[in-house]
């Protein structure tokens, strides 16, 4: 608990969660929305280049364009918490992701689409930072699990709905109906956190924001998402990545050395001094980049490997999705009770040992034990996440909630994108050298990170929540 913080009865506790409960509803479905809207765009990217005459890596850029304006404008709007209430921010990120949704409805070219992607990427950089300080504000510490728990359990439906919806609306009107969808939802979700009532005090405008820092924190995020997303052409243009690599690190530097002398930093060092919250951000960074693997390698696995058609991979995938959902959504009380420690080692524990067995039936091409396997791993990932994402809204204050929650968010977003990567290539240099399928191998490297999880974790066991 932040030390600005001070517990409340149990019975007020329930009565402020109870009041806040339409404002948590309207959270889950801006996490159903973006993980909805995720998988079904991800599915939908080969009929969009054939319906707009566009070439694959064109349309590829719909989804890039996403995360690099996502990346390169989270820290700013994160940091926009001092300036701004959590709920005026909210609104207005919300308000530019149906507007940008409108466009990519009516996209006429794949340049347009792409133009309402980068808006779409502003949008969830603007209210993504937003709803954790919306949890933060209005839900009592002593309930913060349970409701990252319901918040969490719109990820994992997301996560599973996704592919039939997007399928479904493919093929029964278009694929523009995937983002016509995100507007009434939208809408819903818009309408009932407009009627709350703000309980956050008017923040200070008067804080100013260093440009330079600005700038060279955007530039190291947008250099290092580019660079691990645009591996396939490594080979073409490896001095160009290798000078841009370095020149994130130099970025990198400049930055941190910049918030020791300025006064008012973007991301202030002193916020790692946390260590709840740094073990938070180093355990999501692991975890993320184990769901990731799972996701991909399973995938590759069940399609190439097994020869599963793409639906009845996804109707395997439930297993996973599902119960990730589930376990998520009631370990919320778990860590309410307990602390945020034990879940999150226990979720990592299970999710290693999900990971071997994976290993284990890759090696021998046994489909006997799929989806058990799934199951364990879905059950793992469900308490490492609700651990880890009720770490950051319980370890820091309401002034630093905008800030950490964007730290949290990048390294989530790098750790998946270098795990797709990296699960790629292990798959390409396994088939190619025909000693090995490269999934067995992926998922042991998987074992290993959950390992590392709960090691690095593991001093956060000792203490009170």
């Amino acid at each position: 608990m932040s030390e600005q913080e001070i517990s409340l009865p149990l019975s007020t506790v329930e009565a402020k969660l109870a009041s806040s409960s339409l404002l948590l509803f309207a959270i889950s479905l801006i996490m159903l929305l973006i993980n909805v809207d995720y998988t079904a765009v991800n599915l939908a990217l080969p009929t969009i280049a054939n319906n707009l005459h566009a070439s694959l890596n064109t349309i590829q850029w719909v989804l890039t364009a996403y995360m690099l304006t996502w990346g390169l404008l989270v820290f700013p709007c994160g940091s926009l918490s001092t300036k701004f209430t959590t709920k005026n921010l909210c609104i207005s990120g919300l308000a530019l992701f149906i507007i940008a949704s409108a466009i990519a409805t009516v996209a006429s070219s794949s340049h347009v689409l792409i133009a309402a992607r980068i808006l779409q990427g502003v949008s969830a950089a603007i209210y993504g930072p937003a709803v954790y300080g919306l949890i933060h504000c209005y839900v009592p510490e002593q309930m913060r699990g349970r409701a990252m728990g319901l918040m969490s359990l719109g990820v994992g439906l997301g996560l599973a709905v996704g592919p039939f919806v997007g399928g479904s609306l493919i093929t029964l009107w278009s694929w523009r109906a995937i983002f016509l969808i995100n507007i009434p939802i939208g809408l819903a979700a818009l309408y009932i956190i407009y009627k709350q009532r703000d309980l956050q005090q008017s923040a200070n405008a008067n804080i100013t924001l260093s440009k330079s820092s600005v700038f060279l924190i955007g530039f190291t995020t947008f250099s290092i998402i580019y660079i691990v997303n645009q591996y396939q052409v490594w080979q073409q243009h490896a001095s160009l990545y290798i000078s841009l690599a370095l020149a994130a690190i130099i970025s990198l530097s400049g930055f941190i050395f910049l918030q020791q002398k300025i006064k008012n930093p973007l991301i202030p060092l002193s916020l790692f001094k946390n260590r709840k919250y740094t073990a938070c951000c180093i355990g999501i960074f692991l975890e993320q980049a184990g769901f990731s693997i799972i996701v991909v390698a399973t995938s590759l696995y069940l399609q190439n490997v097994l020869h599963y058609s793409p639906f009845a991979s996804s109707l395997m995938f439930l297993f996973l999705t599902v119960i990730f959902g589930i376990i998520a959504f009631f370990g919320g009380r778990w860590v309410d009770k307990k602390g945020i420690a034990l879940p999150t080692i226990s979720g990592m524990i299970i999710m290693s040992l999900g990971t071997l067995l994976f290993a284990m039936i890759a090696i021998k091409t046994n489909t006997t034990w799929i989806c058990p396997v799934l199951f364990i791993m879905g059950v793992g990932m469900g308490l490492a996440f609700i651990g880890l994402n009720t770490g950051v809204v319980k370890t820091v204050s309401q002034e630093e909630i905008g800030i950490a929650s964007s730290v949290f968010m990048v390294l989530a977003l790098i750790a998946n994108s270098l795990a797709v990567s990296l699960t790629t290539l292990f798959y390409q240099y396994g088939t190619a050298s025909n000693t090995f399928n490269g999934i067995s191998e992926i998922m042991l490297l998987n074992t290993v990170l959950g390992l590392v999880a709960v090691v690095s974790f593991w001093r956060l066991g000792t203490e009170k929540k």
